[in-house]
């Protein structure tokens, strides 16, 4: 091959076999082969070393544009929003070239390595998760040909059966999650042919099984269900491989405005489910819901006591407020849902009902002397003038374990906090029957102050029995030593 010497101002060149001038093999400014340059600047070489260092492809200068900072991930996420596909492509194609040039590249140096040491190396590449999200947001904008293409990049394998337990978890745990978020983008977001793509694309892999409506805060079908996209909610119905919260998603659907969506979701649940749909409501808190049902549907009687006791006891105000105004809350169960909230120490149901004037003198009573919590003692105590009686009934109520989450001890003979709270501010009215007392100490004396529980034998005659039992249970358990001692000391035991 001949050699051409070339202008000042450009590249040497060579003759080929063909005839055409092609760029010199040692010429070192690759980058600038198309470049023409003023003489001046041609012939200063650190110039043009400075010029082909800072030259760069339209794809480096895109690449390095958006790195660092997790921008790559960002900027593929954006593309995919915005339904261009060639630059996902683009960007899927030349990040995984543009990594593995960094892992071909020079070793660091130990000081290198030290200034790089904190740098997030998703700022260098596309990450899985990267990848995942920017199928979610294509899906979450209806983009599908984006999320076909994407979808290989996060789900790049079928599931075997016979795989290893930690690959199987791996798969459940990560990559299935892709495929869900995927979904409840499009359900959310009325996009039915992403819906159908990733629930199709589950099921011909066999993983469909593995989502499951009730353990996710908002299941495809809620989602859908919520912003009133009727076509995606009817083919998620249409499938019965899985089992949808129908009632979660109704509950979410029963808004105004939402009707036709609403109806379509009773009667699916009407006719699959068993559980009342009204009493379902009221024990959610969903006060729309509720309303709805009680407008458009009939609520038999029981149905609406059972709602109106769930209400009272979640405390749901709204809700009771609500069948409250419909009068078709009766005496009796007024009085029914005021002790029950009583019993179960809900002091915002207790006050809310106790300022309708709407409680019986005897279920105001009955209400003291089962109450729950201290906060309800005191409030009932406040507003009420309590009998003695009452008092000693509500000490003896706080002894047994009582009916709440508050003060049940499943399998245990040991008081909660609450009830002992409870015993020892009646106990401090001084007007607690003697036997009543020697019944409380066995129960209290190991979680109130040492005084506490010694000015109690003093200054009441317990039983020789409730002594036994408390030093018993003393030395078993190893508590209230102190207590122990004292006992001895009096000759007790």
């Amino acid at each position: 091959m001949k050699r051409s010497r070339g202008s000042d101002n450009e590249p040497p060149r060579a003759m080929s076999a063909a005839g055409e001038l092609e760029i010199a093999a040692d010429y070192p400014y690759k980058k600038l082969k198309d470049a023409r340059f003023p003489v001046a600047i041609a012939s200063l070489h650190p110039v043009l070393d400075a010029i082909n260092e800072w030259a760069k492809t339209p794809e480096e200068a895109i690449l390095e544009a958006v790195q660092g900072s997790k921008r790559l991930g960002k900027a593929m996420a954006l593309a995919a929003e915005a339904g261009l596909l060639d630059i996902v492509k683009f960007f899927l194609e030349n990040a995984g070239h543009y990594s593995e040039e960094e892992e071909e590249g020079e070793e660091e140096t130990d000081e290198e390595a030290g200034e790089n040491e904190d740098e997030d190396e998703c700022d260098k590449y596309l990450t899985w998760e990267a990848r995942r999200d920017a199928a979610v947001v294509a899906a979450g904008s209806g983009h599908l040909d984006i999320v076909e293409y994407i979808f290989p990049e996060i789900v790049w394998r079928e599931y075997d059966s016979d795989d290893e337990a930690g690959d199987r978890q791996f798969y459940q745990g990560r990559i299935y999650r892709a495929t869900w978020s995927v979904l409840e983008a499009g359900a959310e977001n009325d996009h039915l042919e992403v819906v159908e793509f990733s629930v199709n694309h589950a099921k011909d892999r066999d993983y469909w099984h593995w989502y499951n409506p009730t353990m996710r805060k908002l299941c495809a079908l809620a989602r859908a269900s919520a912003k009133g996209h009727t076509d995606v909610v009817i083919f998620l119905l249409s499938d019965r491989e899985n089992c949808w919260n129908i009632a979660r998603a109704f509950e979410k659907a029963a808004v105004p405005g939402n009707e036709l969506l609403a109806n379509i979701l009773y009667d699916v649940y009407s006719r699959r489910e068993k559980h009342d749909l009204f009493v379902r409501m009221a024990m959610a808190g969903s006060t729309s819901a509720v309303e709805y049902l009680h407008k458009k549907h009939p609520v038999e009687s029981a149905s609406l006591e059972a709602g109106f006791l769930a209400a009272v006891t979640h405390e749901w105000i709204d809700i009771i407020e609500f069948l409250l105004s419909t009068d078709e809350v009766s005496a009796g169960l007024f009085d029914k849902a005021f002790v029950l909230a009583s019993s179960r120490g809900k002091l915002k149901s207790v006050t809310l009902l106790y300022g309708k004037k709407r409680a019986s003198p005897i279920s105001i009573i009955d209400a003291l002397e089962t109450a729950g919590s201290l906060a309800v003692i005191k409030f009932l105590y406040s507003n009420e003038d309590v009998s003695v009686s009452s008092i000693a009934a509500a000490f003896t109520n706080a002894l047994r374990y009582g009916p709440t989450r508050e003060t049940i001890k499943s399998f245990s003979s040991e008081l909660s906090e609450e009830s002992t709270r409870i015993v020892c501010y009646l106990y401090a009215m001084n007007c607690i029957p003697p036997e009543a007392v020697s019944d409380a100490f066995q129960w209290v004396v190991f979680k109130i102050p040492v005084d506490d529980a010694t000015a109690m034998y003093t200054e009441h005659s317990i039983s020789s029995a409730a002594i036994g039992t408390a030093f018993e249970r003393a030395v078993t358990e190893r508590r209230g030593l102190a207590l122990v001692k004292f006992l001895i000391d009096q000759g007790s035991v």
